[in-house]
C-alpha cells in the first residue's frame, strides 16, 4: 500500500504542476548531477522531499536499469536522510528477488544509519537474504551496534547456515547473541533448546554442536529439567544411545520417533548394542530407523551375523551378474561388494540386503517403469525421493524436487530433507536415456547430498535395453554396485 500511494502521488504531483505551468514542468533530478543543476527558478525548481519521493520511486522500479536506480538512490541519500516515511518503502528493495547486490547494499547501509524504530524490522527481514559479504557485514554491524531481540530468530539462522567462520565473524555472532540475550550465548541457545516459544531449534543445536565439546554438551542436556518435546528427545537418545543430535535433521528424526513409538527405541538400542560387540559397530542417527524396524520386525533374524549378511548378500549380487564379468573399478573407484565387504557396517549390509530384495520384487520394478517413463518426457529434472522400510518391505517414494534445474540433477526439498532421516536411504533415477554399465551410479552431486546430510543413497541407472543398474553408496563415499535387476514388463 506504501509503494502504491507513492507511486500516485508523485504522478499526481507531476499533473498538478503541469497543469499549473504554461510550460510543462521538468521532471525532478534523477541522479546527483541533476540535482546539482537544478533550476533555481521557483515555478520550475522541486522540494527537496518532492525530489527524495521521485527518485523513492525510481529505485524501486526493476523496470529500470541497475545503474539508474542506484543513481535515484544515491539523489534519496542526499536528501532523505530524516524522511522516515520513505524507510519502509526503500526496504522492499531488501525483499526483492533479483534485486542487484549493488543497489541492496546501498539501501541497506542507508537504512543501517538511521535509528528509526522500524529499521529493526527491516534487519530481521534481511539476514536470511544476506549472502553478500558486505551486506551480511553491514547487518551485523547494526545489529552489534543496535541489539534486539526480534532478530535472535533470524541471526541463529544465518549464523548456522555459515558453517565455518572466521575468528572476527565468530566473535561477532557471539557478542550479538549474548548482548540480544543478555547472558553467555551458549547459555542462550541451550536454554531455547528448552522453551515453547518458536525458535529455529535445529539451528542453535548445529551452532552448539560445532563449538561445545560433544561430552560437554551430552552433559548439559542430560541435566536439563525437559519442557520441549526437543530436550526430551534429546534426552531419550542419551539415555538409550548415548547420542545427541547434532543437526536439525537428526533432531526432527529424534523427535518424531520418540513420539511416534517409544517403547520401539529400548529394542532398536539392544539391537546396535548387539551389533558393537559383534562387529564393532558405531551408532549413528541416520540408522535409527533401520534398527527401530529390523528389531521390531517379527520374520526378520535381528541378530543374523555379518558374515551371515555378507554372504547372502555376495550370492545374490552373483545370481545377478551371471556369467559374464563385472569391472570391479568405474572411473578409478572400487564397487566390487566382495572386495568391500570387510570396510562396511552392520548397517550398510541390512541396507544392502533390503534394497536387493525390494529391485528384485515385480511390483517394485513394475513402479519404477512408470517413474521412467515419465522422467524421460520431462526434461526439468531427474526424478528422486525415500526409500523406507514399512510392513516389512523396503518400499521406494517419490518426492518432488525442490527446484527444476534441469535433467542433470534432483534437487531436494525441504520435506525430502526432513523425512530423510525416517528412511534407509534416498535414491535418484539416472533415466533419461541408457548408459553403459561403466558409467552407471552416483554423480558428484548426490554423493555431496549423501555427505551433507549424513545420509545413505542408491542412483538407478537405465541401460541398454530394459535393464537397471542399482549403486548404492555412502556418506563416506564408499560405492557398492548390486548389479542390474530384470526387465520391467
Amino acid at each position: 500500500m506504501k509503494y502504491r500511494c507513492l507511486w500516485g502521488w508523485a504522478a499526481c504531483l507531476s499533473a498538478g504542476l503541469a497543469g499549473g505551468c504554461a510550460t510543462p514542468a521538468p521532471r525532478p533530478p534523477q541522479n546527483l548531477d541533476e540535482l546539482v543543476r537544478q533550476p533555481g527558478n521557483p515555478l520550475r525548481a522541486f522540494r527537496p522531499q518532492t525530489i527524495a519521493l521521485y527518485n523513492v520511486r525510481r529505485v524501486l522500479s526493476p523496470a529500470l536499469s541497475p545503474e539508474d536506480r542506484l543513481a535515484s538512490m544515491r539523489v534519496v541519500e542526499t536528501l532523505a536522510a530524516d524522511m522516515p516515511e520513505a524507510y519502509d518503502a526503500l526496504a522492499g528493495v531488501l525483499m526483492e528477488e533479483g534485486a542487484p547486490s549493488p543497489l541492496r547494499n546501498e539501501v541497506l547501509e542507508f537504512l543501517a544509519r538511521r535509528r528509526h524504530p522500524a529499521v529493526g524490522r527491516h534487519m530481521a527481514e534481511a539476514l536470511p537474504l544476506a549472502t553478500d559479504p558486505g551486506m551480511r557485514d553491514a547487518i551485523l554491524k547494526w545489529l552489534e551496534e543496535n541489539p534486539s531481540p526480534a532478530v535472535l530468530s533470524e541471526l541463529v539462522k544465518l549464523w548456522a547456515s555459515q558453517g565455518k567462520t572466521t575468528d572476527p565473524e565468530e566473535a561477532r555472532y557471539r557478542r550479538i547473541v549474548s548482548r540480544v540475550a543478555a547472558q553467555p550465548w551458549d547459555e542462550a541457545l541451550l536454554g531455547r533448546l528448552n522453551e515453547e516459544e518458536s525458535f529455529p531449534r535445529g539451528s542453535a543445536l548445529e551452532v552448539l554442536s560445532a563449538r561445545v565439546s560433544p561430552t560437554v554438551l551430552r552433559q548439559r542436556v542430560a541435566a536439563m529439567e525437559a519442557k520441549t518435546p526437543a530436550v526430551r528427545a534429546m534426552q531419550r537418545m542419551i539415555k538409550d544411545f548415548n547420542v545427541l543430535p547434532s543437526t536439525r535433521q537428526e533432531l526432527l528424526a529424534t523427535v518424531v520417533a520418540v513420539d511416534r513409538a517409544p517403547g520401539s527405541l529400548p529394542r532398536a538400542a539392544q539391537l546396535a548394542g548387539q551389533w558393537q560387540s559383534t562387529s564393532g559397530y558405531r551408532f549413528n542417527i541416520r540408522d535409527l530407523h533401520l534398527l527401530e524396524q529390523i528389531s521390531s520386525d517379527p520374520l526378520r533374524d535381528a541378530r543374523m551375523s555379518r558374515q551371515q549378511l555378507a554372504l547372502e548378500i555376495s550370492r545374490d549380487i552373483a545370481r545377478r551378474r551371471g556369467s559374464g564379468d563385472r569391472p570391479a573399478l568405474r572411473s578409478g573407484r572400487l564397487v566390487d561388494f566382495d572386495a568391500q565387504a570387510e570396510i562396511l557396517s552392520m548397517a550398510d549390509l541390512w541396507n544392502l540386503l533390503l534394497l536387493a530384495e525390494a529391485f528384485g520384487h515385480r511390483s517394485t520394478m513394475m513402479a519404477l517403469a512408470v517413474v521412467e517413463r515419465e522422467d524421460r518426457a520431462d526434461r526439468t529434472s531427474r526424478s528422486g525421493g525415500l526409500i523406507a522400510y514399512e510392513h516389512g518391505w523396503a518400499a521406494p517414494k517419490l518426492y518432488l524436487p525442490g527446484e527444476k534445474r534441469g535433467d542433470d540433477q534432483y534437487v531436494p526439498s525441504e520435506r525430502f530433507l526432513g523425512d530423510a532421516m525416517g528412511s534407509i536411504c534416498f535414491f535418484v533415477g539416472h533415466f533419461s536415456r541408457p548408459s553403459d554399465p561403466a558409467k552407471a551410479g552416483p554423480d558428484g552431486r548426490e554423493l555431496d547430498l549423501a555427505a551433507t546430510h549424513n545420509l545413505y543413497g542408491v542412483v538407478l541407472t537405465s541401460l541398454p535395453g530394459s535393464a537397471l543398474n542399482a549403486t548404492y553408496f555412502t556418506p563416506r563415499g564408499v560405492q557398492v554396485d548390486l548389479g542390474e535387476f530384470a526387465p520391467r514388463r
